[in-house]
């Protein structure tokens, strides 16, 4: 009876201390957890693990809502609690993400592919952690990684196209009457691995009562990017009618590799090699050419209101030096007013090409200003 006591009592003293290390490696654990935090302009806090941060909106992975698009002017501030790390297995392979936990029983990481993972510490050679390298309003550099990672949930719950119209008027009087009127329309798409811009545009000029400006002009531009990589590739087309050049209709098509030269938060500079064909009707040089493609794109956000773009593309014909054309684009965006998503807009639009029938101009240059509306 008396053994049966002992027994009993000493099986109880053990369940208390097993609720008591499990108590503790609660407290553990929840001391260890790692998360990012959004602090909103209401005050509100949100917790969780961001996965993506864009120019207008932060994504963030939450523990019960999910997955949560948050716009930036909702920010006052983030901070990236949940660091990169390297988990060095036993046996020598490794494993990389975002820590989220770790505790004495087990390590958990954000894996870019494979999602969540939970790794046991006996499994577990060594840890090596990468703080987050933040910059002065609290953004993260280019992670690959994540943006890898993001990529998968783009497809199923970002569908949001950016699309904006602008317009200009001009008119002068005087010793010359002239009106001028460009209409513009752009939409686009981007996407962690893929990035997709169409853009049209359409310019017409009357000078004294007679119409000396009738273009109409529309392109395409598809990038596949690799979100781990420098370099990625594309493919562009663009129809042009124009009623003023040596020909009438022109349209052309070219496929290669890209280059992101430069990529941060704020400027980005990709250069483009590709081959293709170009084909004119109406004019005397309307053979189809193998046409080749020398381009870069330019865009400097300077400000959240001002942004820059500018692009440089060359065409030159393969086996004829003397026949090539080229395609400059300059424009600056000033937003004034944030909730209509009304812009100031100032472009400049060059094109030459080297081969035209007698008595056509080998150059136009196009200069404009008006406003914007985004959507």
């Amino acid at each position: 009876m008396l053994k049966r006591r002992y027994l009993f009592h000493l099986s109880g003293q053990m369940f208390r201390l097993q609720l008591l290390v499990t108590a503790v490696i609660w407290l553990m654990a929840s001391t260890y957890c790692l998360a990012d935090k959004i602090v909103l302009t209401d005050g509100d806090i949100i917790e969780g693990v961001i996965t993506k941060q864009g120019r207008s909106a932060v994504i963030l992975e939450h523990p019960t809502l999910g997955r949560m698009e948050i716009p930036r002017d909702r920010i006052a501030s983030l901070t990236i609690e949940a660091p990169e790390a390297t988990v060095v297995l036993v046996g020598g392979d490794t494993i990389k993400g975002r820590l989220v936990e770790r505790t004495n029983l087990a390590i958990i990481l954000e894996h870019p592919t494979l999602g969540r993972l939970e790794i046991p510490r006996q499994r577990i050679d060594s840890l090596k952690i990468k703080e987050p390298e933040l910059k002065k309003e609290g953004k993260v550099v280019f992670d690959p990684q994540l943006r890898k990672l993001a990529a998968k949930t783009s497809r199923l719950n970002e569908k949001e196209w950016k699309a904006s119209v602008d317009l200009s008027l001009q008119s002068s009087t005087g010793n010359t009457e002239e009106q001028s009127t460009r209409f513009g329309g752009h939409v686009k798409r981007d996407l962690i691995d893929t990035r997709v811009m169409l853009d049209t545009s359409y310019y017409y000029k009357l000078k004294e009562g007679e119409i000396t400006d009738n273009k109409f002009t529309l392109g395409y531009l598809h990038d596949w990017i690799d979100p781990e990589s420098i370099w990625f590739y594309f493919m562009s087309s663009r129809f042009d009618y124009d009623e003023f050049e040596s020909w009438q209709k022109r349209a052309n098509g070219q496929v290669g590799p890209g280059y992101h030269l430069i990529k941060t938060d704020d400027i980005n500079l990709d250069v483009r090699l590709g081959l293709g064909a170009r084909k004119e009707w109406g004019s005397q040089n309307n053979n189809t050419k193998i046409e080749g493609l020398i381009g870069a794109d330019f865009e400097w956000e300077i400000t959240d209101k001002q942004i820059f773009t500018f692009s440089l593309y060359f065409f030159p014909v393969v086996g004829d030096p003397d026949d090539y054309r080229a395609r400059i684009l300059g424009e600056s965006h000033f937003l004034f007013d944030k909730d209509m998503r009304l812009s100031f807009l100032i472009g400049a639009l060059y094109e030459y090409q080297s081969v035209v029938d007698p008595e056509k101009k080998h150059g136009d240059l196009r200069v404009y200003l008006g406003l914007q509306f985004g959507f």
